[in-house]
């Protein structure tokens, strides 16, 4: 199939403008905002906003989406895994979004997905010595501020400072400077709560985080869908596999970029340790680092459909 599509560019542009439209339709037609919890500090601020007024959700919520996929495509051709105007990477991660439902019901995901795809265009290079550090200092307030809409996004931090010690050579200079915008932003938000007599409101919103509240929640569900769920886990590190193995022969550069996707997607798993959200909103986290993955093995040659049957288990798991 991946064959087909990469024959008839006109045929990819096709399926596009169907997911892209079948996205558009859920957002008006089914989408609703997640019920308003006191732990996600800045997504509560929104949801009175979005859950009152239809018409603000529905812009918002289109907006974020467009701005996604735009910045996807930007990280993923800027990085050379696809070609510049490819609609690979936009039809994988609307496909993606659809089987999460992750249109349907908005979570604080997915606003996180937009400031994990923007710190990820800004570290795509490092070739501007002062550029770096002024993006590696936004980079910190950006996690920051992810924080505040999910206490889970704390860890990217560790994605980025891993990232910055496989790409940089002056590495703890540059994760001084990471970690000074991160603390630069929490110190103003404690600031914020220490003079406004509200700290109670803060000690809440931590009280609440429950370690491993997302694997608990796994268990309660049936062992056919736990099942798929693992065999889908597994397809993903085959998928992983074979693309590492394409990537031996590429320059040292296109290596530590696949080698730095593979740390992003196994510290989002590991993000079940902070998150408040039950399965399988956990499984949005994972969105963006599977769609540059599927963009990455659409592109490499195979027998058997041995790539497109990975693909189909791995939606598969996160459909059922």
């Amino acid at each position: 199939m991946f064959k087909i599509l990469n024959k008839y560019i006109s045929l990819l542009w096709l399926v596009f403008v169907t997911l892209f439209s079948v996205s558009i339709y859920v957002v008006v037609a089914k989408s609703c905002v997640l019920d308003n919890y006191s732990h996600y500090y800045l997504f509560s601020s929104f949801f009175k906003i979005l859950n009152e007024s239809y018409f603000i959700r529905i812009v918002v919520v289109i907006l974020n989406l467009v701005l996604q996929l735009l910045l996807i495509s930007s990280f993923l051709s800027q990085s050379r895994f696809i070609a510049p105007n490819s609609p690979y990477p936009s039809i994988f991660y609307l496909a993606l979004l659809l089987s999460t439902n992750s249109l349907i019901t908005i979570t604080p995901i997915f606003f996180t997905n937009t400031i994990l795809l923007i710190i990820l265009c800004l570290n795509v290079n490092y070739d501007n010595e002062s550029r770096t550090k002024r993006n590696i200092f936004f980079t910190g307030i950006l996690v920051a501020l992810g924080c505040c809409f999910d206490f889970a996004f704390i860890v990217t931090l560790l994605f980025v400072i891993i990232s910055l010690m496989i790409n940089l050579y002056s590495k703890i200079r540059h994760i001084m400077i990471l970690l000074s915008g991160f603390i630069i932003l929490i110190t103003y938000i404690f600031s914020y709560y220490l003079f406004t007599d509200s700290l109670g409101l803060l000690q809440n919103y931590f009280s609440q985080i429950s370690p491993l509240y997302t694997f608990n929640s796994i268990s309660t569900y049936s062992s056919l869908r736990i099942t798929f769920f693992a065999i889908a886990f597994f397809a993903s590190w085959i998928m992983i596999f074979k693309i590492s193995q394409a990537f031996e022969s590429k320059i040292v550069a296109m290596r530590k970029r696949h080698i730095t996707l593979q740390i992003l997607y196994v510290v989002l798993f590991l993000s079940f340790l902070f998150c408040t959200l039950s399965y399988p909103f956990y499984l949005q986290y994972l969105i963006v680092p599977l769609a540059c993955f599927f963009v990455a093995v659409a592109q490499l040659p195979s027998r058997l459909f041995i790539n497109e049957l990975l693909v189909l288990f791995i939606f598969l798991g996160l459909c059922l």
